[in-house]
């Protein structure tokens, strides 16, 4: 099938779908990076519950800013701080993801 550049609907098809496609995650608010920071958190939740509010005796994680979320989770990788599972679910995360984890903790509203 030939594509005639006469016909306007055609021409402009795949210009506006490309436009959409990376205007639409702007415009609504999100980015790539704070979508996978959410895709990441999502192990946080189990302990530290649905919005980072912390349960029982495991720390809320809103509360930190994000030097300190990073120092408290590198801490943890290198077993400086008394823990029973985090020293090895640190070790899972590499130096971005950790920074990206501490940036939607800090700058996102606990509603997700």
């Amino acid at each position: 099938m030939q594509i005639d550049p006469k016909d306007s609907a055609q021409k402009w098809l795949l210009p506006a779908t490309l436009l959409g496609a990376f205007c639409l995650p702007v415009l609504a608010g999100t980015s790539p990076d704070m979508d996978r920071a959410r895709a990441l958190t999502v192990g946080c939740q189990g302990c530290h519950g649905d919005s980072g509010e912390g349960q029982g005796s495991l720390p809320p994680l809103r509360t930190l800013d994000q030097a300190q979320f990073i120092q408290r989770f590198q801490s943890f990788a290198l077993e400086e701080h008394a823990a029973s599972v985090m020293h090895r679910i640190a070790l899972g995360y590499t130096a971005d993801e950790i920074r990206l984890m501490a940036q939607l903790l800090a700058t996102e509203t606990p509603d997700r």
